[in-house]
């Protein structure tokens, strides 16, 4: 890890006054000013909260020594205003700190309006949420989570839909539009955009809340389009470190814990952010074009929900679906990625997702009854046999 300086922060935050933040670095200080603060009308900011904030200087060359905080106790800043106060403060301390050893600052232009569109709503967005995130891929498994979710079982905080779903005919459900987020295909081809502008069509006239994104060409295709509903970066779309995290997340609502990382990796990568992280579920090992029907000279060019098996040296079996939609496979891995004992021992994640895949409806419904008894703390009976925790210890090798 390269060195920090240590520096010394005072924020003022009292009502009627303007929010001021002032950084010390040895002979270097400066000050900046933003919006008046005004009086809480419910739930003023805290000075927890004001520390906790201002503290998180990420991938800066900075490290927060001493955080020193003036409020009355009545005051109401937003947190997106006071991030960009703090932002705003460390780009003038480290263009005093350059200039001040006989350099000449240079910084590279901002992105586009929708870019800072994004990146406005970034620090809103990603702020700590605790709960749970559903992902589906079949109808069965649709119902069991709308029956569920009827009957009080489960809150979850989205509902990830795969888009060939919504192209479904019998496509219809009864979960809440502004819990939806439609989750688009791992791969994108210029042949995919007509699929894609039908898919945003939809999703707009039945007001779903955003999309998951699975890889860079999707990102860009909705900035064309000037997109403007929430947009969440799936495992797939890699941060793997400092500089990837800070590009995406001034882009993103979400960010996804990649599933390479081990715990210690992601806990030190995610120190200033909120993410998803997948918990269970069987993870894709392969994404491709050749298809298994086809090969076998099965394939009929209709949409189908069934699996194909493709049967490893180890005699696993590893189920294959057939993306018809897009036309692509996934090999998903022979079993389940379960991070259940992480959360008996307490461990917390920011916001965790059960994924569902060749799940059917019983299986479906055992591990979603399962997973919120360990919520609650309770001690239940495990629904499935064999299972993976991935890269939880071993990270990236």
């Amino acid at each position: 890890a390269k060195p920090k300086m240590p520096i010394t922060i005072f924020v003022n935050m009292v009502c009627g006054s303007n929010a001021e933040i002032t950084m010390l670095y040895k002979e270097h200080c400066i000050t900046v000013q933003g919006e008046e603060v005004t009086e809480a009308q419910k739930q003023p900011v805290t000075e927890e909260n004001i520390v906790k904030q201002v503290s998180k200087l990420g991938d800066t060359c900075f490290e927060a020594e001493m955080v020193q905080v003036n409020t009355d106790g009545k005051a109401f800043y937003s947190l997106k205003a006071l991030n960009e106060l703090r932002r705003q403060a460390i780009l003038e301390l480290e263009n005093q700190i350059i200039v001040g050893n006989g350099l000449v600052v240079t910084r590279e232009a901002k992105d586009t309006d929708w870019d800072k569109k994004l990146a406005d709503k970034c620090d809103e967005t990603i702020e700590e949420k605790k709960g749970w995130t559903i992902q589906i891929s079949t109808m069965d498994q649709l119902q069991v989570v709308e029956r569920l979710f009827r009957e009080g079982e489960i809150k979850p905080e989205k509902v990830y839909v795969e888009s060939e779903l919504l192209l479904s005919e019998n496509w219809n459900t009864i979960i809440s539009s502004e819990l939806i987020y439609v989750a688009l295909p791992y791969c994108m081809r210029q042949k995919d955009i007509p699929i894609l502008d039908k898919l945003i069509a939809i999703i707009k006239q039945q007001g779903y809340n955003g999309c998951l994104v699975r890889n860079i060409e999707e990102y860009g295709y909705l900035k064309k389009i000037g997109y403007e509903g929430a947009v969440i970066g799936d495992a797939s779309l890699y941060v793997w470190n400092s500089y990837s995290k800070f590009f995406w997340r001034d882009r993103m609502d979400g960010l996804t814990c990649p599933v390479e990382l081990n715990k210690k990796e992601y806990t030190r990568l995610f120190d200033d952010i909120s993410y998803e992280k997948v918990v269970y579920g069987r993870l894709p090992m392969m994404i491709t074009a050749n298809c298994v029907k086809k090969t076998m000279g099965k394939c009929t060019g209709e949409k189908s929900e069934e699996y194909a098996v493709l049967t490893d040296r180890y005699q696993k079996k590893l189920p294959v679906k057939q993306n018809c939609a897009y036309c692509y496979n996934i090999v998903y891995n022979s079993v389940p990625l379960s991070l259940h004992k992480e959360l008996e021992k307490g461990v917390e994640y920011p916001m965790k997702r059960l994924v569902f895949t060749v799940e059917n409806a019983e299986e479906t419904k055992a591990v979603l009854n399962y997973y919120k008894s360990l919520s609650e703390g309770e001690t239940t009976e495990l629904p499935f046999y064999e299972f993976t925790t991935g890269h939880e210890k071993r990270g990236v090798e």
